[in-house]
């Protein structure tokens, strides 16, 4: 009898420890049923299972593809798939996040090294079916990136690393687009087009000037060789210079004669001596 007592007392010890121990996983099933995004059932949506809408425009499926978004953001909506949205009515819950960086180029595989810039987070719950982000509230003046992402990891070179290609890639991504231009960026130097147009526009002028100016320049030196030629006509047209070489042959020519009347009369008398 006392063996029997003493066996259902175990017994009766037994169970209260064994519903003890249970304790935890009964409040671990509730924190489940309250929302918890790891529960079995809610771990079921992958970065495949949302849809979102770019600008207004039409649906796009989240994951598929080359993610890049079909143009570059201002207004992003994003949602579960019809065929997850039953999970929302569990009580489960999906982080979203977009955030913004500056790049070094238009697209992935030269955007280089980038540059947290901001980010928007907010929860899909079954209250809160369709999250709205603002892209323009981190306006960026150059080169962008924007990454739709189905969680709430900050990849801003912190705890998670900044997104680079091609060896730094982020979880869940949803989509995301690059782009820009670098005609706004400070510092850059403006496009060549005006330094083009300068140059035609400077050598007209520049050359007309000189075709113009040589003419002058080459008429001077042929109006001022006529100074010399000046001289020389004073040199051998003046009157006076004239009469005195006249008169000087004319003297000349009569000494002349006169010698030469005199040595033929020495030579007559010598012959007639």
């Amino acid at each position: 009898m006392s063996q029997s007592v003493n066996k259902k007392v175990r017994s009766a010890a037994l169970v209260g420890a064994l519903a003890f121990a249970a304790l935890p996983l009964v409040g671990a099933g509730t924190a489940h049923a309250t929302g918890d995004s790891q529960a079995p059932q809610c771990t079921k949506v992958t970065d495949t299972s949302f849809v979102y809408t770019v600008n207004d425009g039409a649906p796009v499926k989240s994951g598929i593809g080359s993610k890049q978004m079909p143009e570059r953001p201002k207004k992003v909506v994003v949602k579960l798939g019809d065929e997850f949205a039953s999970l929302l009515e569990q009580g489960c819950k999906y982080p979203v996040q977009l955030s913004t960086y500056s790049t070094q180029g238009p697209n992935w595989a030269t955007s280089g090294t980038q540059k947290f810039i901001g980010w928007q987070t907010d929860t899909i719950t079954k209250q809160n079916k369709a999250v709205t982000f603002d892209a323009t509230k981190y306006p960026v003046p150059c080169f962008v990136q924007y990454d739709l992402l189905g969680n709430h990891k900050k990849y801003d070179g912190g705890q998670y690393p900044l997104p680079h290609y091609d060896d730094v890639y982020m979880d869940n991504l949803l989509g995301g687009w690059n782009g820009g231009t670098n005609d706004k960026c400070t510092g850059t130097p403006t496009p060549s087009t005006p330094a083009t147009s300068k140059p035609p526009t400077t050598p007209p002028p520049a050359t007309s000037a000189p075709s113009t100016g040589s003419a002058p320049t080459t008429a001077t030196p042929v109006t001022s060789t006529a100074a010399p030629g000046t001289k020389l006509a004073e040199t051998g047209g003046d009157s006076n210079g004239t009469a005195i070489i006249g008169a000087s042959a004319g003297g000349v020519l009569v000494l002349g004669g006169g010698l030469f009347y005199v040595s033929r009369r020495r030579g007559n008398r010598g012959a007639a001596a």
